[in-house]
């Protein structure tokens, strides 16, 4: 992988800007590498017909070559995060399972990355050509970035990419592409209301014991419920209570089986049984249960209300809801934009498959960025701020590309599904729980 410093080489001084605009460049120069480089390239054989272009926008044409690069690109980053769930392997047969489309058809999970990536590259298209409408355009910066990135991968992957049917020329456009999103995000939003409301954002902290009653004997659940009553007992006698006390309480009745863990719930979350909310709500802070609840079959619980407004927890709340409305407005104007244009594939395009008798690998060069005094001064508040933004920018690409989602909902959230109810056994769940891990813990509940 590169790093992003690399592609600002060739004499460009990040001290020329002010820190924001050095952040603001880092973050899109992130995007454009990590969304194509993230897991390397794919490769295959065979020749194709490289004169026509790939899809058409209006009257704008998308060469073959960029678009291949970026399909076997993508198809290489799908198959890593997969293999990262355990569901993807040399031998695996995923891209020719079967899916449904949003129209309804059946599909190779193969074609239908293809079908995104098309509805991807055209609304990439269209950003750049609505750019003047909100007074964006891209700076020499990003362009030399784009060059120089598509450069060293060309470089590292000559006869590889000459392969794929691609040139250098190809890989700086598609990398060019990836900027826009970001480049034009804020621009698009800038009407969105960002005032919210600590009641509309509301973030309450709870812990939670509980013990897992399925399977078990009457004997088995009595003993249980003498040991949820004992943990009652000295939570309610504490003169002051947090996750880790009443963890540490927990454990010296019963280590192996009483699960504790704390979780942030707003008004509408279904995080525990509707009776156990029901408690909740009549909790105050610092305030106890006044008894074991039980969920039949399932669990016994005690809940503890750390904080009816959790300051932090509803803070980030407030950012998350903002962040959507935002999201929900671009992608209502870029959608417009798609729905207007008219968008058609070539027959080059069309015969191109994801398959899974592909099995593809490619060098991902890493460069030596030059290092000056100046810019070492300024490394760590650099590092901190592009930290945050390298995660924000792979998540933005991710989703503009939907590379890993589009391609393998279903397999994952099977997958999700059955590691959740497994964990909620295990010590790694109660790890995991201690930290925000709701979601496992909640797919467990239910």
């Amino acid at each position: 992988m590169f790093d992003v410093d690399d592609t600002f080489a060739g004499g460009y001084n990040l001290l020329c800007m002010d820190r924001q605009e050095v952040m603001k460049m880092k973050r899109i120069t992130n995007a454009i590498v990590c969304a194509v480089l993230a897991a390397g390239l794919l490769a295959g054989c065979g020749k194709v017909d490289t004169t026509q272009a790939a899809i058409t926008v209006d009257d704008e044409a998308i060469s073959y070559g960029a678009a291949s690069f970026i399909l076997r690109a993508q198809q290489a980053e799908t198959a890593t995060v997969m293999e990262g769930y355990g569901l993807y392997s040399a031998d695996s047969a995923f891209w020719d399972q079967m899916t449904t489309d949003e129209d309804g058809h059946s599909v190779t999970y193969g074609e239908e990355m293809k079908k995104t990536l098309v509805n991807d590259l055209a609304g990439y298209v269209l950003l750049r050509r609505h750019a003047s409408d909100y007074g964006v355009e891209m700076k020499d910066e990003v362009r030399l970035a784009a060059e120089n990135a598509a450069h060293s991968v060309y470089e590292s992957n000559t006869d590889l990419i000459k392969e794929i049917g691609a040139t250098e020329e190809d890989i700086c456009e598609i990398m060019e592409s990836y900027a826009w999103p970001d480049l034009m995000r804020d621009a698009m939003t800038a009407d969105v209301d960002t005032e919210v409301s600590d009641e509309e954002a509301a973030q309450s902290r709870v812990v939670y014991a509980r013990m897992r009653l399925a399977d078990t004997d009457e004997d088995t659940k009595a003993a249980y419920k003498e040991s949820m009553e004992q943990l009652l007992q000295k939570m309610q006698e504490a003169d002051s209570l947090d996750e880790d006390t009443i963890r540490t309480m927990a454990n010296e009745i019963d280590e192996e089986n009483i699960m504790v863990g704390g979780v942030n719930l707003g008004k509408d979350d279904d995080f525990f049984d509707a009776s156990i909310m029901d408690v909740l709500a009549g909790l105050q802070d610092g305030e106890v249960c006044q008894e074991v609840l039980e969920i039949p079959d399932s669990y016994y619980y005690l809940v503890y209300m750390d904080s009816v407004l959790d300051r932090e927890a509803t803070d980030r709340e407030k950012t998350t809801i903002v962040n959507t409305r935002k999201q929900e407005a671009y992608d209502e104007i870029l959608q417009g934009w798609l729905d207007g244009a008219a968008i058609s594939t070539s027959k080059a395009w069309d015969a191109l498959e994801v398959k899974d008798k592909e099995n593809w690998k490619a060098v991902v060069p890493a460069a030596a960025a030059p290092e000056t005094a100046e810019t070492a001064e300024t490394e760590d508040t650099a590092e901190e701020a592009e930290s945050a933004s390298t995660a924000e920018s792979t998540a933005e690409s991710a989703e503009s590309a939907s590379t890993a989602e589009s391609t393998a909902e279903s397999a994952e959230s099977a997958s999700t599904a059955e590691s959740s109810a497994e964990s909620a056994e295990s010590a790694a769940e109660e790890a995991s729980s201690a930290s925000s891990a709701g979601s496992e813990a909640k797919s467990a509940d239910e």
